[in-house]
């Protein structure tokens, strides 16, 4: 998860859903390992979904201006 984060990508997905299947397959998950990371997993990786849109669709900010300690 921290992956996607770190490379702002959304988690495979397929018609819209996350894609199982294909993370199983890249965290060798299978039978109650894939199971237990279903119930666990699912709400940070719509999280990470929700974050990535929510980026997409925010303005651009501006750097704050660097200010001179001089005043």
């Amino acid at each position: 998860m921290l992956g996607f984060v770190t490379r702002r990508e959304k988690p495979p997905q397929n018609a819209g859903k996350l894609d199982w299947k294909e993370i199983a397959m890249a965290c060798d998950l299978n039978g109650e390992s894939l199971r237990a990371a279903k119930q666990v997993a699912q709400h940070g990786f719509d999280a990470i979904i929700r974050w990535l849109e929510e980026m997409e669709t925010a303005p651009l900010r501006e750097h704050p201006r660097h200010f001179s300690t001089n005043r």
